[in-house]
């Protein structure tokens, strides 16, 4: 017997938490407040993965979750269950982190819940993911959404890689010009400041601000370096 959250909605259309202790499984509990009558939006395992724990999951990386959702449509298209696809997916997963997260889905749907709601509250992918898996499961049509959403991804990763490619050279410059700022505040400029000082040469204010700035970079280079 296990303790679980239970979201629901009362006569009043009124939305309720509850605890509800010695089930067995989330099916137990869909049947006992179908009995009285009442709507059951969310159940959840009370403790470390049905509270607070949930809010503080990693993420799994978005290339790896698109080849898992690109196999799991295989194995659905083959003709597989649901469960059996996510038990087989789950086995020949090398992250442990996202093997046990696939075990836990894999027996929230074994105990009645919807696909969705079992990677909902996984905290693992956005929102558009769970409302993805929704719309296939209320449509009946759960290969075409996902394949859809696979789709969506692929070109989401993509576009991802090619601005990063892009931005490096950008980043390269902007460093070289930091650190090329930084020599010449910091070691030419008082150079130019000393030379000037020995001529006994009256400078215009912006020079002699610029030379106290070197002369302050210098004498505290480290710092400066670091900022």
């Amino acid at each position: 017997m296990a303790e679980f959250i239970v979201k629901l909605a009362d006569e009043r259309g009124r939305i309720l938490k509850q605890s509800v202790e010695q089930a067995s499984s989330a099916a137990e509990i869909r049947e006992r407040y179908a009995a009285q009558d009442l709507i059951v939006y969310d159940i959840k395992p009370a403790g470390m993965f049905g509270n607070a724990g949930l809010g503080r999951r990693k993420k799994v990386p978005l290339e790896k979750f698109v080849i898992f959702n690109s196999q799991f449509v295989t194995l659905i298209k083959a003709g597989l269950p649901i469960l059996t696809a996510l038990d087989l997916l789950g086995k020949q997963q090398r992250d442990q982190y996202f093997k046990s997260v696939l075990a836990d889905v894999r027996n929230r749907v074994k105990g009645g819940e919807y696909l969705s709601t079992a990677f909902e509250v996984q905290n693992i992918t956005g929102k558009i993911y769970s409302t993805t898996l929704l719309a296939g499961e209320k449509s009946g049509n759960l290969e075409e959404v996902l394949n859809r959403y696979i789709s969506f991804q692929r070109i989401s990763i993509a576009f991802r890689k090619k601005l990063i490619a892009s931005l490096i050279y950008p980043a390269l410059l902007v460093v070289m010009m930091i650190a090329l700022f930084t020599v010449l505040i910091v070691f030419v400029v008082p150079r130019f400041g000393a030379l000037y000082k020995e001529l006994n040469a009256e400078l215009p204010p912006v020079t002699q601000l610029l030379i106290a700035i070197g002369n302050n970079a210098q004498k505290y280079s480290i710092i400066s370096v670091i900022v």
